[in-house]
């Protein structure tokens, strides 16, 4: 409802405007002064809002980059993926693949949304253990996982520590391939 909501009010703003510019025309004698004067203001505002209004995106870092070239090389020869991260980084690895990595293999519902992969990126991010790889193995029918992610919103623990060899840095991300 909300996304044709848009539209529609945008018509009726537009119908609304023409409706003024013309009574404004058909009632000032002097419409070449008003011509320019009106041009000036549409076209200042027009810039003011690309510049203000514009959008307020996120860029991907070359860490994130090169944590998403370095999954795809490793993982290119297999059959069944399994990614665990935030949007970002997942869809810099489907891009780098080619699309052969969506989601990071795991499923999505009929809303594009996937309640498990955000479910175990909360667990493996506040406290990684086996049970929750084992799940995200179950899910996505790999053999093993990778999780990539911001140092600074993952928690080390133990069992981190003691998988520690089987992880890489780059820059600010970190990527840990965990396998059964």
């Amino acid at each position: 409802m909300t996304r044709r909501l848009d539209i529609v009010l945008a018509f009726l703003l537009m119908l609304l405007s023409f409706y003024t510019l013309r009574l404004l025309f058909e009632r000032v004698k002097n419409w070449r002064r008003l011509t320019v004067f009106l041009a000036v203001v549409i076209v200042t505002a027009a810039i003011c809002a690309s510049y203000s209004l514009g959008p307020d995106t996120w860029a991907m870092s070359q860490d994130e980059y090169d944590a998403a070239q370095y999954i795809w090389h490793v993982d290119r020869g297999q059959l069944n993926h399994c990614v665990v991260g935030d949007t970002y980084p997942l869809l810099a690895v489907e891009a780098i693949s080619g699309g052969r990595i969506v989601g990071g293999g795991f499923p999505m519902n009929e809303y594009f949304s996937q309640p498990k992969l955000i479910e175990l990126l909360k667990k493996l991010k506040n406290d990684a253990n086996p049970e929750a790889w084992r799940e995200a193995l179950d899910i996505t029918k790999s053999e093993y996982c990778w999780l990539v992610i911001n140092k600074k919103d993952f928690k080390a623990n133990e069992f981190f520590n003691s998988e520690r060899i089987n992880s890489r840095g780059f820059g600010e991300m970190l990527v840990w391939r965990y396998q059964k």
